[in-house]
């Protein structure tokens, strides 16, 4: 319905597959971008502003950048589409929007900046790459696509009773789509709470992750057993604590157990944000 300019249609239908999957991007992807066209920015920022913090995408900061500027809020927008370059320096759109909103707010020297930029990155994109580029977009949609599939017909070979069929979908849908958050989720908290731990944190050693975020108290691994875990695996793997029961008996656990760095709840998102850069080396 998107791809055919029946807004209103895509949105019906993307709405109902956030309800089914929250952790759909392509899902929220299309809806945002449905609600732009549509006129309804507000909506798209609803969509996409809190997800984004968990799953941060280029595409998705673009449009919440996109979303911003309809709505003449020209810090938000010019902050959403420097984490989309952040995400992907090379989002030559982003690039362009960005300078556009930085001639509003009167930032003349970094409009100027990221024009440059724009008009370097669209100097590499002739015919030839531009097809290529193409070919290669609609092959990994087709990649996620079939990840999507194999991810529900998982769950309802779950329902059915049949948990080893389900593992083996989402192993599959986690080999197309290895960006994909649910189908490795899933399968690993069906491995979890079989009690295979060792199954759950090879999903984690396959993966190139630069950093864990965990919660100190959940309900099917503790936050200082899982961190225990990760640093056995990958002791080069920061790791950042999240909790609501900071003690010095806790923090001295779980810097004991390997935990780089402890955040006591609520914080501001910026201050994790804060903690991620410092631990990563990141300007």
């Amino acid at each position: 319905a998107a791809k055919r300019g029946r807004h209103a249609e895509a949105i019906e239908h993307a709405q109902k597959a956030v309800e089914a999957d929250p952790y759909s991007f392509r899902a929220r992807d299309i809806l945002a971008e449905a609600f732009i066209n549509e006129s309804r920015p507000q909506e798209a920022v609803d969509a996409l502003r809190d997800y984004l913090k968990l799953d941060p995408r280029a595409h998705g900061f673009f449009l919440l950048g996109r979303a911003y500027t309809l709505l003449e809020d020209w810090a938000n927008a010019r902050k959403a589409y420097e984490d989309a370059l952040r995400v992907y320096p090379d989002y030559a759109e982003a690039c362009y929007a960005l300078a556009r909103v930085c001639l509003r707010l009167g930032d003349r020297s970094a409009s100027q900046e990221h024009l440059a930029r724009y008009q370097k990155l669209m100097k590499r994109r002739d015919p030839h790459e531009q097809g290529m580029e193409m070919g290669r977009d609609d092959f990994k949609e087709m990649k996620i696509n079939a990840a999507i599939i194999y991810t529900d017909a998982a769950r309802i070979y779950l329902a059915r009773g049949l948990p080893r069929i389900a593992e083996r979908l989402w192993l599959r849908a986690a080999a197309f789509d290895p960006s994909g958050v649910p189908a490795r989720e899933l399968a690993a908290g069906l491995m979890m709470d079989e009690g295979r731990w060792s199954d759950a944190l090879a999903i984690f050693e396959e993966q190139h992750i630069d950093l864990v975020v965990t919660d100190y108290s959940m309900p099917r691994i503790h936050g200082i057993i899982l961190t225990d875990m990760v640093k056995t695996a990958r002791p080069d793997v920061p790791v950042i604590m999240i909790t609501a029961y900071k003690t010095d008996e806790m923090l001295a656990n779980a810097h004991r157990r390997g935990a780089d760095l402890v955040l006591e709840k609520p914080f501001e998102y910026e201050a994790l944000y804060d903690a991620i850069r410092k631990l990563l080396h990141l300007n």
